[in-house]
């Protein structure tokens, strides 16, 4: 007989021996005892492993319901399919399009199998019958009830007629075959079998689940997604608990009633908490081959090249990865891949690893950054990850867009891992001190990446989108099946990616979802149960709700805005956060080290292809161009491969066909090795820098943020010009201000991420550069060369102009000198109009004031007639520079002397006269020119 591989449980087999008589009859002559004796030995590949043996005891037998199972029927040679799919499906979920997929029907009754039935739908519609054939497994079957029975026979002839005749023996277990009808690429197909015994009862085989992927195509996608097998438990919880129940009564091994019960628990969960979201696999696999795998070691043999058995894919979705329970790295819940350790390394490292050897396309959904840490304890071994915090990172050593070590890294975030430093740096700092302990546990659980959050829907195609290659309509709707829907809501997104982009956008994103906390908690409600069910209520789900709500209310917002405020010096971001609970502001100093600030230096913004007007959804694509080892990758901030509709093809389908076009463009370049900058801005950049005169002291890379400032301190020691360069590839313009004895003299941007900015510097001193980004991300990177020019140019001194004019300046009269001066270096700092009276033996000083932006005035006392005033002026500039106005000699003028009054009573009398005697003569026709003079 053969022994079939049993369904839940790996290595486990199963057979039914057929019922025996065993009873004893009243005779005439004496009672006739008919008894059965089984021996049986247990052989693995035609080798005797285990025999023994058994007697057949009189007695009513226990009635007992069918137990029915429909198995895929490749897991009879391949236990790798109960393992990857319990036998309700074909390896990796999938079977290739018009291919008929064989089933294996088993039904067991203590009574015997009757009637089996089988059916299957496309796409959840409605089931098709199909009447199944027996297998050939059933033939030795067939062959021991046929001689079973010709022995009851025998036998029956034996005894007398009065006494009652023996039953024929019955099929104790049929196993039955099905084909499921071959499908076109592009659907998914469910099927079950259903069976009856001999007394009319009835039993369902648990359903199970396959997608009809496009097996001859030339690109593979790997899709790592434990959604597939949870989503199929749930909708077998009732089929599922029967089974149970069933194999209790036909007294199953402990092993395998173990693992039923565990199933159902599962099962169960997932009904009662968990969102229940079924995947559209079936619409990537109309245009790619596809495999679904589990988030477990097997990873990193589906990574294998073909030829040693593996996937060999092309693109790797990670599908919605949101928890990563840390009760165990094997744990059913725990799908964080930087804890599934294999070979030594793990399975987030062999994924990297691939992907930039083998150039592979990345698409994440939702979840995959979720980043759920619950502190109950101030000590580490009271955090309880519930999130796949590993995804997102902590530390700065995740901070590495180069060298990657988290999936946010991979999809062109890797900065997300210092917002999570920077709150478990304040939360261990508040926790240090038991005033504020308790703050510092509350600060420590705010999730920074929030699943769930529910939105309308809407979203919009931007332009950067068109530029990238994307098709989809200007603007579209996705709809998300849950329980938001029956509050009007059409989908959810996970928050949080917004860390990554300017306040523009975060603000606006953190105030609607602060206005959505009333919905989330609806749906909270129940996640809130998953995690104190599968943490075995280590964590409260108060604890949940609560952390969810603070998130929302405050903490996304405040700790956003910690890092974007912060002034920044070198490596140390110096920031506050405003702590409600509180009621007062934390001051804290954050360093990462400047290794991590060296790599966050290399960050390139992402490009939004989508998002919806609130902001808190989006797609996001990562072109990593740039490196011999790089790829391209998408984040859907929702969950794509469950929305209905047309649009959830095109998503997932465009998604994956632009990752495919990864192409290394040696278009950008390191400047000073440490920004990485387009290569007309390091080209302009160099020019720019070799046409400045003076000498290079400084060069530095510097993180500028939005709200905040980052500092420069520079040495200028001497007064003179600071020719500054900064190349700012990700900021539409800086500002810089000046601490110390200097001032802006004049900015201007050269090109677009290129800005040259003059400094006029008084005297040698230690000044600080403040320097702001007007940017398109949170985080902005810029390289900053700085030259010292000595001013050795003395100002240049224009003409004077003197009121009253030298030839008419009246005893007592204040003489007004005004005067254009310029510096074009560092500037004018002190003007000086020098006088004498005494022939050049003593002069005196006036400071001339200044008026405009380069006329200066200064006024010369009123002297006695005939006083002779000689003057000169003379420029300083910041330099020390002098000037003097004129360069020999002096402006010389006299006070004229004053009229006596008799005379000046003639010279009008004279005037009177000339003017009558004019007036006369033009009278009487003659013509004079001139007056008469005497």
């Amino acid at each position: 007989m053969p022994m079939l591989p049993l369904p839940w449980t790996l290595n486990w087999y199963y057979t039914s021996i057929p019922g025996l008589p065993a009873l004893t009859l009243p005779g005439p002559l004496g009672n006739w005892k008919i008894s059965s004796r089984v021996e049986y030995s247990l052989l693995i590949d035609g080798e005797e492993v285990a025999s023994d043996s058994y007697n057949v005891i009189e007695g009513e037998s226990v009635r007992k319901r069918p137990i029915v199972y429909a198995v895929v029927e490749d897991a009879v040679q391949d236990e790798e399919v109960i393992a990857e799919t319990l036998g309700l499906g074909p390896k990796g979920w999938v079977l290739g399009a018009n291919k008929n997929l064989g089933i294996l029907i088993t039904a067991m009754d203590s009574e015997g199998v009757s009637e089996i039935y089988f059916e299957f739908c496309v796409d959840g519609g409605s089931w098709n019958a199909l009447t199944p054939a027996p297998s050939v497994l059933m033939a030795p079957i067939d062959e021991l009830i046929a001689g079973l029975n010709e022995l009851v026979d025998a036998i029956n002839s034996w005894l007398p007629p009065t006494l009652p005749r023996l039953r024929a023996i019955g099929y104790s277990m049929k196993i039955f075959r099905a084909d499921v009808l071959g499908q076109p690429a592009g659907h998914y197909v469910m099927f079950r079998a259903n069976a009856t015994d001999d007394e009319g009862n009835m039993a369902s085989s648990p359903s199970g689940l396959y997608y009809v992927t496009n097996d001859e195509s030339n690109t593979r996608v790997l899709v790592i997604d434990p959604h597939v097998k949870l989503w199929l438990l749930q909708q077998n919880l009732q089929t599922l608990l029967e089974s149970l129940n069933r194999s209790i009564i036909y007294q199953f091994p402990g092993d395998i009633t173990g693992n039923l019960t565990a199933l159902n628990k599962i099962a169960d969960a997932v009904n009662k908490h968990a969102v229940k979201a079924f995947h559209h696999w079936e619409l990537l696999g109309k245009s790619f081959n596809i495999y679904i795998a589990w988030p477990d070691k097997s990873i990193a043999n589906h990574l294998k090249s073909q030829a040693e058995g593996g996937f060999e894919p092309h693109v790797i979705y990670l599908s919605n990865l949101w928890l990563g329970f840390n009760g165990s790295s094997e744990s059913l819940w725990n799908w964080d891949l930087k804890d599934i350790e294999v070979d030594d390394k793990k399975a987030l490292e062999h994924i990297i690893e691939y992907i930039k050897e083998k150039h592979a396309g990345v698409v994440a959904s939702h979840g995959t950054l979720s980043d759920w840490v619950l502190w109950t304890s101030p000590e580490p071994s009271g955090h309880y990850k519930v999130g796949s915090r590993g995804h997102v990172g902590e530390s700065p050593s995740d901070i590495n867009l180069v060298n990657e070590t988290t999936v946010a890294a991979l999809l062109g975030l890797p900065h997300l891992a210092l917002w999570e430093y920077t709150r478990d740096t304040v939360a261990y700092a508040l926790c240090s001190d038991p005033y504020t302990q308790a703050l510092g546990l509350l600060v420590g659980s705010i999730p920074l990446q929030v699943p769930y959050v529910p939105f309308n829907g809407s979203m919009k195609l931007t332009d950067e989108a068109v530029s990238l290659g994307w098709t989809l309509p200007e603007e579209f709707n996705i709809t998300i099946k849950s329980v938001y829907n029956e509050l009007g809501i059409n989908a959810y997104t996970q928050i949080g990616w917004q860390l990554a982009f300017p306040k523009v956008l975060a603000y606006i994103a953190w105030q609607e979802a602060r206005g959505a906390r009333s919905l989330v908690q609806k749906l909270y409600a129940k996640l809130s149960s998953l995690v104190e069910n599968i943490t075995l209520k280590s964590v409260p789900k108060e604890n949940v709700t609560k952390m969810t709500d603070e998130s929302l209310n405050w903490g996304l917002a405040q700790l956003y805005r910690s890092i974007i405020n912060a002034s920044i010096a070198d490596s140390a971001f110096n920031t506050t956060l405003g702590a409600p609970s509180l009621n007062e502001t934390l001051t804290f100093t954050l360093d990462i080290g400047r290794e991590a600030y060296e790599r966050l230096l290399q960050l390139l913004p992402v490009k939004i292809v989508a998002t919806s007007e609130d902001y808190l959804s989006a797609i996001i694509a990562h072109d990593k161009y740039w490196d011999q080892n790089g790829y391209r990758a998408v984040y859907f901030s929702f969950e794509a491969e469950a929305v209905e509709g047309a649009i959830a093809e095109k998503l997932l389908t465009q998604a994956v066909n632009w990752t495919l076009q990864w192409s290394f463009k040696n278009i950008t370049e390191l400047l000073g090795n440490l920004v990485r900058v387009p290569k007309e801005i390091a080209n302009s950049f160099k020019t720019k820098l070799d046409e400045l005169p003076g000498d290079t002291i400084y060069s530095n890379g510097a993180m500028l943020v939005e709200e905040g400032e980052t500092a420069v301190t520079v040495n200028a020691s001497k007064a003179g010009l600071l020719h500054m360069l900064i190349a700012h590839p990700t900021s539409d313009k800086v500002n810089v201000t000046v601490k110390g004895e200097a001032e802006v003299y004049k900015a201007i941007n050269i090109t677009d991420g290129l800005t040259y900015i003059t400094l006029k510097v008084y005297v040698a001193d230690s000044l600080k550069l403040c320097i702001k980004a007007d940017p398109e991300s949170s985080l902005n990177p810029a390289y900053i060369s700085i030259k010292q020019e000595e001013d050795a140019t003395p100002p240049l001194i224009g003409t004077p102009i003197q009121d009253p004019p030298k030839e008419n300046v009246q005893p007592g009269q204040t003489v007004t000198v005004s005067v254009n001066v310029t510096d074009t270096q560092t500037g004018v700092s002190e003007v000086i109009l020098s006088y004498s009276t005494d022939e050049g033996n003593t002069w005196q000083n006036i400071t001339m004031n200044k008026i405009s932006e380069s006329t200066y005035v200064g006024q010369i006392p009123g002297f006695p007639a005939g006083t002779s005033v000689k003057y000169t002026i003379t420029a300083y500039d910041y330099a020390g520079n002098m000037a003097t106005q004129p360069q020999e000699g002096y402006h010389v003028y006299t006070v004229i002397p004053e009229f006596p009054s008799g005379l000046l009573h003639l010279l009008i009398l004279i005037m009177i006269v000339s003017v009558s005697i004019a007036f006369v003569k033009r009278n009487s026709g003659t013509n004079y020119s001139k007056p008469l003079s005497f």
